[in-house]
């Protein structure tokens, strides 16, 4: 009834009061303000620019760290380079394999790597970018991706974001089979 529903209205509004310690803004500490508010977060260095020789990116996508270095995702020029921490150029894995190289995860020897353009997903050696085994095609089905762009790895699981089919694909990590979507 109207009668009741004002009731519980009433029971349920809340005043600001100094003797009630939750609702008095007095007694809610101020927040501590975060490193970007003091100023203290300011980049130390960037690196690189547009191109095409080593240590020169065209749409650099993702960024994997590793021992001693980062592993970029150079996509526009279909390929992966290692920088050290200071932006030194260390190595480059070239080849039409990655195509488009997006997502990346690692487990310290073994490299997964998203292809987006040549819709598949394949295991590198990290030491010296030997493909070991690819899988996929573009589609919609099993062991087909549209696009596949992040990659997690975690025990044993290699997680593939399928962006075109909007979807997360689990596959086996030491042989790339599927398990399912």
């Amino acid at each position: 009834t109207k009668g009741h529903l004002d009731d519980l209205c009433r029971a349920a509004t809340l005043r600001v009061s100094s003797r009630n310690p939750l609702l008095n803004p007095r007694s809610i500490p101020a927040p501590t303000p975060t490193l970007m508010e003091l100023g203290a977060l300011r980049p130390i260095t960037s690196f690189g620019t547009w191109g095409r020789s080593a240590g020169e990116f065209n749409n650099p996508r993702f960024v994997l760290h590793l021992d001693g270095g980062v592993l970029i995702s150079d996509s526009g020029n279909d390929r992966l380079q290692v920088v050290s921490p200071s932006g030194r150029h260390v190595k480059t894995f070239y080849g039409s394999q990655p195509g488009h190289p997006t997502g990346l995860a690692t487990d310290g020897t073994w490299l997964w790597v998203a292809d987006s353009s040549n819709c598949t997903v394949q295991k590198m050696r990290l030491a010296d970018g030997q493909v070991q085994c690819r899988m996929g095609s573009w589609g919609e089905g099993d062991c087909q991706f549209n696009a596949p762009e992040g990659l997690a790895l975690h025990a044993g699981i290699l997680y593939v974001a399928d962006e075109g089919n909007h979807r997360v694909v689990l596959l086996d990590a030491p042989t790339l089979k599927w398990r399912g979507a």
